[in-house]
């Protein structure tokens, strides 16, 4: 196989992943963005990316897994750009870096997620498997500002948020993206919502949260944050609502 051959997956990752960024979860089209190793197939760069010092290069990994299909997502030029995620693939300090595999899972790894990555604990979120709510919440970055200057900023709750944050770039160009999308189109559907009496803002609240954090919208996490700000727990069980999380990538449909 070459690497033209990834374009024979392309079509299944990107109706996979309802047309986003399997990172940042910005509509992308199919074709000019690159087909993302979570855990790189080159070599992986270990080490913090805010060290002053080189990061680790570990030539040893994780050529094997380049094409198992639990390693492969669609990206955007963004997300995987040689200056944001590229080839980095931090763990956690004194956790030990995946094995090769013996010959005979090696041949069965194509296509399966057959790899245990319990000897590893990475410190980036796979979105094939982790719900970034976790690990990430979006909040305003100036409450007090009015709606419309608001600008919205990813905060990490663990490490690994930390590391994921820093790694995609998301409080950089994203945070243009999302907060451009909540002015847009979350804030005047949770509006409708406040100002309404319950019985109407229940009906609302089921086709904005379908709507905003079904599989297929963009920047569900953030949206998720915005739509917890602009209505608040208080609120919502005055008007006898619940804010569900999105589904994960990993259980769409």
């Amino acid at each position: 196989m070459t690497f033209a051959d990834y374009d024979a997956v392309r079509r299944g990752l990107y109706d996979a992943q309802h047309k986003k960024c399997a990172y940042c979860e910005r509509y992308i089209g199919e074709e000019g963005n690159p087909i993302e190793h979570l855990r790189p197939k080159a070599y992986a760069l270990r080490g913090s990316p805010w060290a002053k010092t080189p990061p680790n290069r570990d030539a040893e990994r994780y050529w094997w897994l380049a094409w198992a299909h639990a390693n492969l997502f669609l990206a955007c030029s963004t997300c995987n750009c040689a200056s944001n995620k590229g080839n980095w693939f931090p763990l956690e300090e004194g956790t030990a870096p995946l094995a090769l595999p013996d010959e005979a899972t090696l041949e069965r790894l194509l296509g399966d997620n057959l790899f245990d990555a319990s000897s590893e604990k990475p410190l980036l979120i796979d979105p094939g498997v982790d719900d970034p709510l976790d690990h990430i919440v979006w909040v305003p970055q100036d409450p007090r500002e009015p709606v419309e200057r608001i600008e919205w900023r990813p905060v990490d709750k663990t490490p690994r948020g930390r590391y994921t944050i820093w790694i995609l770039g998301l409080d950089r160009g994203v945070a243009d993206h999302v907060g451009r999308h909540v002015r847009l189109y979350v804030y005047p559907r949770v509006k409708g919502v406040s100002n309404a009496l319950p019985p109407l803002a229940r009906r609302q609240w089921e086709e904005l949260t379908r709507d905003l954090l079904g599989a297929h919208a963009q920047f569900t996490a953030a949206t998720h944050g915005a739509i917890d700000f602009f209505v608040p727990k208080p609120e919502r069980e005055r008007l006898g609502i619940v804010l569900e999380r999105p589904m994960l990538l990993a259980q769409s449909p």
